[in-house]
């Protein structure tokens, strides 16, 4: 009996520690671009030129959204909060990290689009998808 009572107090005291820490970084954005930073190798979209990065980060920021919205579809209460944390949020981490990565790299090689936000038109309306 006093080793159960003793695991749990251990398990507490991880817990309390635990919290707080895993959302130190030292550097900005959100928690979930801190989380998503982490399961995403750093320039591996180095070697992409701009049509590839585009089109990766349209396949990339469609999977965020379609992962967003399962999220928020089985978040409505607590077995769903739950599934959504299991099934769906790790992949969204690695989804988002990976989607920041590539508007990183573009940003870095000048190109003329953001990935994950769409085309807009000279007259400022949204553009086509092909």
């Amino acid at each position: 009996m006093q080793r159960a009572r003793i695991r749990f107090l251990y398990l507490v005291a991880a817990m309390a520690l635990a919290v707080p820490l895993a959302n130190c970084t030292t550097s900005g954005g959100t928690p979930d671009d801190k989380r998503g930073r982490a399961l995403v190798a750093p320039g591996k979209y180095r070697l992409y030129d701009c049509v590839q990065l585009a089109e990766v980060g349209r396949s990339t920021a469609s999977r965020e959204e379609e992962l967003r919205g399962l999220i928020a579809k089985a978040g409505t209460d607590f077995g769903g909060s739950l599934v959504a944390t299991a099934a769906y949020k790790p992949e969204y981490y690695q989804v988002h990290g990976e989607l920041n990565e590539i508007r990183r790299e573009a940003a870095g090689k000048n190109c003329k689009f953001t990935p994950g936000v769409p085309a807009v038109t000279a007259n400022g309306k949204p553009a086509s998808r092909r």
